[in-house]
C-alpha cells in the first residue's frame, strides 16, 4: 500500500512539474489535474494547490524538490493579483490544523 501511494505521488509530482514548466494555466491531462493556485513563498519556492480528480492537494515546490504538504477538504481561490494574501501563514495553519484535527 505504501509503495503504491509513493508511486502515485511521484507520478503526480512529475505531472505538476511538467505543467508548471509548460505554463499551463488551468487544466491538463483531459481535465483530470487542475492547477488551482500558485503562491510564491520565496525567490524560487512556491506553494501549489492542485485538484486531482476529487482530491485537493497542497504541494511545496522548490527548484529541486516537490513535497506533499496536506490534502485539503476544500479550496476557494482568493481574488487578487497573484501575490500572497494578507494573513497567508494564518490561513495555511488553519487549513493544516483542520486536516490534522479531522
Amino acid at each position: 500500500m505504501g509503495l503504491v501511494t509513493l508511486s502515485l505521488l511521484v507520478v503526480l509530482v512529475a505531472v505538476v512539474v511538467w505543467l508548471f514548466r509548460r505554463g499551463a494555466q488551468n487544466t491538463a491531462v483531459g481535465g483530470q489535474i487542475q492547477l488551482l493556485a500558485a503562491f510564491p513563498v520565496g525567490p524560487r519556492e512556491r506553494l501549489l494547490v492542485v485538484r486531482m480528480q476529487d482530491r485537493i492537494l497542497a504541494l511545496g515546490h522548490t527548484p529541486t524538490h516537490i513535497s506533499l504538504l496536506a490534502e485539503l477538504e476544500d479550496f476557494e481561490p482568493m481574488p487578487g493579483n497573484g501575490s500572497l494574501p494578507a494573513g497567508f501563514a494564518g490561513q495555511l495553519m488553519t487549513l493544516l490544523s483542520r486536516k490534522n484535527g479531522a
